[in-house]
């Protein structure tokens, strides 16, 4: 085979500018973490777009911020994924993994009683009310899970 096939050059091209994509993404999401995470507070984008100004404070909130900058990354590349670029499934594992890592210790970090249940996570308040709320961060992962399994191979119903 000749190395200098177009479609040697083609594949070759193709490699080098998803692991290019690759390097921007982590890199872009290690920076802008770090940033959200060590910003204070006051200077916030939340400050400048809502509508209720007070410097937050919460110990579940810096886990938070991180849990929201790995779900946007993961919805980039869910996109990504289904533009069918199939090695943007080891981004999906990535920050799917990172989301629910950062959104379990922002919830372990909330001053009420948390319970994490399979999907879901309860919130009991102080005067006795449940409150029921779906865990993204399992959606998620549960999402990435299936998208990562070659569902097409499985043949359900047999003739």
């Amino acid at each position: 085979m000749d190395p200098l096939d177009n479609s040697n050059i083609a594949k070759e091209k193709r490699k080098a500018i998803i692991i290019l994509l690759y390097f921007i993404l982590i890199f872009s999401y290690c920076i802008l973490s770090v940033i959200l995470y060590t910003s204070p507070i006051r200077y916030s984008l939340e400050n400048r777009i809502s509508d209720y100004k007070f410097i937050r404070t919460y110990p579940w909130y810096p886990p938070w911020r991180l849990a929201f900058i790995s779900l946007a990354y993961w919805l980039i590349s869910v996109i990504l994924y289904s533009f069918e670029v199939k090695e943007a499934i080891y981004m999906l594992w990535i920050f799917s993994i990172l989301f629910l890592i950062f959104h379990t210790i922002s919830l372990l970090n909330y001053p009420k009683k948390t319970v994490l249940y399979p999907l879901v996570y309860l919130v009991v308040s102080d005067s006795g009310f449940y409150d029921l709320h779906l865990d993204l961060a399992q959606v998620t992962l549960l999402v990435t899970v299936i998208a990562s399994k070659p569902w097409r191979k499985i043949k359900l119903f047999h003739k």
